[in-house]
């Protein structure tokens, strides 16, 4: 057990029957007994005294009889003021002044008799007092003393020479049994309950029961703190009545009275002094067999204890002796008590310096327990130096920059059971740190200093009184990571994905490759812009059945992300995907995503076009479907993508067919072929866009006639497309059906209004717009389909154009539907021109009239002023406004010229302003 105090038996077995007992300084202890005798001794420690004895020197220098009318039952020496307080039929203030001056023979001295407090004539005699003594803001003493008649408390305040009556409290409950004043209370222990009385307006309030076994008990802990007895308990209580701790301190029978001694709470029981430290987990501090003891008082940080016929002298064991035993003992609690409370110590920083010491040694102790949350939660509070904790795990943590750390306490190894334990407590840590290192970095502080952290080892290797927040952020991830990649995987791709990791790059590639974590290194590839080893690492995994990286489509979904600043990535490992798995490699370059529509189309056009024209055509055909692009290189690069994989296949299509087969049509084409001359021809003719002139010169003059009959028709060529629809196709209909689409249209570059005219004209003189691909000889006029055309789009040809066209030996009869609707219509033109211009010529002679009318009138300017500036009009410009009202036109506003102009402006932003309203609106 702990030795906190040494004890003798100073006195023993006195002719005296001891009822109390008190102390003052100089070692001088009173002692008072039942025969009202004062007996006064002083006792100093004496090294010189025989080994047998107790070491000190032990006068008797006074012994009184009859010092009061009774036994003297309470004493109180209050050294401050060099009085005694006693108590018997009523309350006794000697002066003890005289008394401790004199270094002779005392016995012959008498302690004058300063006032008493009480009448014993009255019956109702005192029964207890209590003291308060305090220091004012003048830094005077000022004592207050409280006694008990029965049910009735005074309040008394020390003023030179007496006690005067300062306040007397509401009648109480119950008989006073103890109790204890501060300058606000008063708190008193009755036969069954405990209360606080309020000095100020006697408010009494209960605080808890007093218990079974025991009589009640109230003692003051410090200036801040009493405490009550509850059976074989003593519950702290602060001033304000609340409980301090949760659970309250045990003693192993019921208090008889107590006494605070910081650290420690000593209680006098029937048989022993058991002393505890006054903190949460109370234990035992040390025992002292003392049969019977019944009063027990402090005087220079000495404890004085009487029993019937003895005294006891016990003094605290000086604290560093205490620290080092306790702390060998792993009582660390108590030892930080004993640092933080001892009165030894007066240097403030040598005193943290001690409790921070002791505190070191309890977490180190805890964590070897395995107790690691304990254990870091003091590591929180010393603001431990993060790279001294990582070096707890130096089997776990094997960071290049850890020194050898030599720790007070030898550190164990941490087992395998306890593993996850032990890191899920060090990632706790880690991440607080991390977000604490981030913080200093965005308030600007890149550097450190080693001061800012507790050192919890020495080291023997240098190490930089200032580090960079750069370094220990690389320390605090590294180990991070480390931690995760043991326990959780998720966790540790979370970290990786982070933009701000400072992952150590070569530990942590390491790591990650050595424990084939080899998904989390591609997220640290990545997230460091490592791109090429990224993708690289996913190539070589992309054929392992048992990898969660096999497969090509780790790799597209990386692609997809990189953007236009890595198009050189993108096109090398892209190649592989797209030779082997063309649909899904096509998706790297036409997803959704930003990064995928940033590339520059034209370079990604000519490297899958190297690859497969095909791969070309589906990107090409994305971009202006799907994303709209208008620019015609885009256009013009799909229809000439369209082209040569058509001629292609058109070619193996012709050459499979047995002699005698004719080929289908255009569009009709089995398989793809037939898919892509309609998406050609479709686009030909949907699209606005692209440079028919420059496809045109691409296309084979002897193929993919009616793709070039699209290109003559947009350039506004409508004689030579319609002769491939006529002479080479024999397709009537389509020409009639081109001419209807491109009137339709009504395309500026078309010529649309001379198309039908172009058919005519083609029937009628086949050989002016024949192709190359036919001899004029063979071509004849169809006069026929020709007046066909002028009966049915009469409204569409230039007449007169038309009849020098037809030949002479047409029959006239032939032409009479044709001339009729032309003459109807010519004739009805005549009639509505006649009209519109009677209608035009009255409404001009209206405006000449009124012209007139307004040059004839006259004003005078002489006394006119503007309406805008109110200056006079005088010889400058000015406008002169329509008349508000029909009646008034004489009256008009007059405006000079420029003011006419900021009048206009005015309104119309006034105008403007109105119609934005309503448009919100």
């Amino acid at each position: 057990m702990h030795q906190a105090y040494i004890a003798h038996e100073v006195l023993t077995q006195l002719p005296l029957d001891i009822t109390s007992i008190a102390a003052c300084s100089n070692n001088v202890v009173f002692v008072g007994t039942k025969d009202s005798r004062l007996v006064i001794y002083t006792i100093t420690p004496d090294p010189s005294v025989a080994p047998s004895k107790p070491p000190f020197h032990i006068s008797l220098s006074k012994s009184q009889s009859k010092f009061s009318t009774g036994p003297i039952a309470q004493m109180v020496a209050v050294d401050e003021l060099q009085l005694l307080i006693s108590l018997s039929n009523l309350v006794n203030v000697h002066s003890i002044k005289a008394y401790k001056r004199t270094q002779r023979d005392s016995r012959q001295e008498q302690l004058p008799l300063m006032c008493q407090v009480g009448d014993s004539r009255s019956g109702a005699a005192p029964s207890l007092f209590a003291i308060n003594l305090r220091y004012d803001s003048k830094d005077e003493v000022n004592l207050q003393m409280c006694v008990a008649y029965k049910k009735l408390a005074q309040i008394y305040e020390w003023r030179e020479k007496e006690f005067l009556p300062l306040k007397t409290l509401p009648t109480l409950p119950d008989i006073l049994r103890s109790m204890v004043l501060t300058k606000k209370y008063l708190y008193c222990g009755f036969a069954k309950e405990y209360y606080q009385i309020s000095l100020r307006d006697g408010h009494q309030k209960v605080l808890i029961d007093v218990g079974n076994n025991m009589g009640p008990i109230v003692a003051k802990l410090g200036s801040e703190a009493i405490a009550v007895g509850y059976d074989n308990q003593l519950i702290p209580l602060s001033y304000e009545g609340e409980s301090i701790y949760r659970e309250a301190l045990k003693f192993s029978a019921a208090p008889i009275t107590i006494l605070h001694d910081e650290p420690y709470i000593i209680a006098l029981t029937e048989s022993s002094l058991e002393i505890k430290p006054f903190m949460q987990e109370g234990v035992l501090a040390q025992r002292v067999d003392i049969r019977s003891p019944l009063s027990v008082c402090i005087s220079d940080r000495i404890i004085w204890v009487a029993s019937k016929t003895s005294v006891w002298r016990l003094a605290q064991v000086p604290a560093e002796h205490q620290i080092t035993a306790l702390a060998s003992n792993k009582q660390f609690k108590l030892a930080e008590l004993m640092a933080e409370k001892g009165q030894e110590q007066k240097d403030p920083e040598k005193k943290r310096t001690k409790i921070n010491l002791i505190r070191t040694l309890d977490a180190l102790d805890k964590f070897n327990k395995c107790e690691y949350e304990a254990a870091f939660n003091i590591f929180k509070q010393l603001r431990a130096n993060p790279i001294h904790i990582l070096g707890l795990y130096p089997e776990l943590i094997a960071l290049k920059m850890l020194s050898k750390f030599t720790y007070p306490v030898e550190i164990g190894q941490i087992s395998k059971k306890e593993l996850n334990k032990a890191i899920s407590v060090l990632v706790k840590y880690l991440q607080l740190t991390r977000k604490e290192l981030i913080e200093k970095e965005r308030k600007g502080n890149t550097n450190v200093s080693a001061t800012e952290y507790f050192a919890l080892a020495n080291t023997t290797e240098e190490i930089p009184n200032i580090f960079t927040v750069g370094i220990l952020r690389e320390v605090v991830d590294t180990a991070l990571l480390k931690c995760f990649v043991i326990t959780n995987d998720a966790e540790a791709g979370n970290l990786l994905r982070l933009e701000n990791n400072r992952c150590n790059y070569e530990t942590t590639v390491k790591t990650l490759d050595g424990k084939r974590k080899y998904k989390e290194l591609v997220i640290f590839y990545e997230t460091r812009k490592k791109h090429r080893e990224a993708l690289q690492l996913l190539k070589d995994l992309s054929g392992q059945t048992n990898s969660s990286l096999s497969g090509h489509e780790t790799t597209v979904s990386y692609l997809q992300k990189l953007g236009s600043d890595h198009l050189d990535v993108i096109f090398e490992f892209s190649k592989w995907v797209l030779m082997s798995f063309p649909k899904d490699g096509l998706q790297i370059f036409t997803d959704d995503s930003p990064q995928c529509e940033g590339l520059p189309p034209n370079k990604v056009v000519k490297f899958l076009k190297d690859i497969s024209n095909k791969l070309s055509i589906h990107y090409l055909e994305h971009i202006i479907n799907k994303r709209g692009l208008q620019e015609p290189q885009y256009h013009n690069m799909l229809a000439l993508a369209y082209k040569d994989e058509i001629l292609k296949q058109l070619h193996e299509y012709v050459d499979s067919l047995s002699e005698g087969d004719e080929p289908a049509r255009a569009g009709q084409e089995p398989g793809e072929l037939g898919v892509l001359r309609n998406k050609l021809m479709a686009f030909l003719t949907e699209s606005i866009y692209y440079d028919p002139r420059e496809l045109l010169v691409s296309f084979p003059v002897d193929s993919l006639y009616i793709e070039q009959a699209i290109l003559n028709g947009r350039m506004g060529n409508h004689d030579k497309a319609l002769s491939i629809y006529i002479h080479v196709l024999k397709d009537k209909k389509q020409a009639e059906a081109y001419c209807s689409s491109i009137v339709a249209k009504k395309l500026e570059s078309s010529n649309w209004e001379n198309v039908y005219f172009s058919l005519f004209d083609t029937y009628i003189d086949p050989k002016t717009n024949a192709i190359i691909v036919f001899t004029t000889q063979s071509l004849k006029p169809d006069v026929k389909s020709a007046l066909d055309v002028l009966e049915n789009h009469w409204d569409m040809i230039n007449m007169e154009k038309a009849l020098k066209k037809l030949p002479d030996t047409v029959p006239l009869a032939s032409l009479e539907t044709y001339l009729e609707n032309v003459l109807r219509r010519t004739t009805n033109q005549k009639r509505d021109d006649q009209v519109l211009k009677n209608l035009l010529s009255y409404e001009s002679m209206r405006y000449q009239k009124e012209l007139h009318g307004h040059l004839a009138e006259k004003f005078d300017l002489s006394e006119d002023v503007c309406e805008q500036c109110r200056n006079k009009i005088g010889n400058s410009k000015f406008v002169r406004m329509p008349p508000e009202h029909e009646e008034m036109t004489n009256r008009r506003k007059l405006l000079h010229l420029n003011c006419y102009k900021n009048y206009r402006i005015q309104e119309e932003n006034s105008v403007y302003r109105a119609r934005s309203a309503a448009d919100r609106f």
